[in-house]
């Protein structure tokens, strides 16, 4: 992770995503350090055909969690033997040279840049929203490599954090992350779709002010995402913070999110939560602090949409 990362003011950022310029997308790139790239011009057909011939798989088939698996297993034997954070960096991760921002494709010399555009936007949504502030601790659901986790201790030292993630080599990863930057991250068992068995107290839940965090992980429950909301519901945290793609975010009607609709169809991500969420405000179930889109990705689609709520 990058010692010094310069922050975004979000107010400017979504004045500019009113209506974006391929100059003023430069301009940002630019103010933000990013060096030796082009933008170019969206080629809606050949994006379409491109994606139809790429092997996608549901990502809540049994296959892809013994992917999940295998993958972690891999971090973990490299962050194990050299302690390189690159390491942390999930093998299955997009790591082609282009990315989406702002309605613009950026096609980077480095393959390592949605990386960094990705470590760049999550602290700046952590630095400049603050989100957890009037919270005790953070569970982070998903927390896969453990990767995110050193952008949150970089905006909270002192906050506790618990990792959840179902499986077990995520959970040796945080075990090797405490013992190289000397922190106390717990680590938890958790599955998606099965909530309820994870061993997680909630007999002190009204004290504890607990965060919920996800980040790109509960887009794999697709339609499915009832369970873990009423599980949410019952250890009542603070506030929710949701860090996912959604196909509600897109719009059909735009050229530029129509390879990006049919890319989440297939994968199966996350559909349906946001108008989910929606019908449990009008019952007062919950409160909607935030829904927004970010506009950025990788080639294939944009993770970065805030969903953020409260429960009343």
């Amino acid at each position: 992770m990058s010692k010094h990362i310069l922050k975004i003011d979000f107010n400017n950022y979504f004045k500019l995503a009113c209506k974006p310029t391929k100059h003023l997308v430069r301009s940002f790139l630019l103010e933000n350090k990013f060096r030796n790239f082009h933008i170019k011009k969206y080629d809606e057909k050949k994006s379409l055909n491109l994606l139809k011939l790429k092997k996608i798989i549901k990502v809540f088939k049994n296959l892809r969690k013994k992917s999940w698996n295998d993958s972690w297993r891999s971090v973990y034997i490299a962050f194990k033997k050299n302690k390189k954070v690159s390491n942390l960096f999930p093998i299955y991760k997009d790591n082609s040279k282009i990315i989406r921002l702002l309605g613009y494709f950026v096609v980077f010399k480095n393959k390592h840049s949605f990386e960094k555009i990705s470590e760049l936007f999550l602290y700046n949504i952590f630095n400049f929203f603050n989100f957890f502030k009037d919270c005790k601790k953070i569970l982070y659901f998903g927390c896969g490599t453990g990767k995110n986790i050193l952008i949150l201790k970089k905006n909270y030292p002192f906050m506790n954090i618990v990792g959840f993630d179902r499986s077990p080599y995520s959970g040796k990863i945080i075990s090797e992350i405490n013992k190289h930057y000397k922190f106390n991250i717990q680590f938890k068992l958790f599955d998606f779709f099965s909530p309820g068995k994870s061993k997680l107290d909630l007999s002190t839940r009204s004290k504890k002010k607990h965060g919920v965090l996800t980040i790109h992980s509960l887009e794999q429950t697709g339609h499915k995402f009832t369970k873990f909301f009423n599980f949410l519901k019952k250890i009542n945290p603070e506030i929710v913070v949701n860090i996912e793609p959604e196909l509600y975010f897109y719009k059909a009607s735009n050229n530029f999110d129509k390879s990006m609709i049919e890319f989440h169809k297939k994968k199966g991500y996350l559909n349906g939560y946001v108008n989910f969420l929606k019908q449990q405000e009008d019952k007062n179930v919950i409160e909607i602090i935030m829904l927004k889109r970010l506009y950025v990705g990788s080639e294939s689609h944009e993770p970065f949409n805030l969903i953020v709520y409260k429960f009343i």
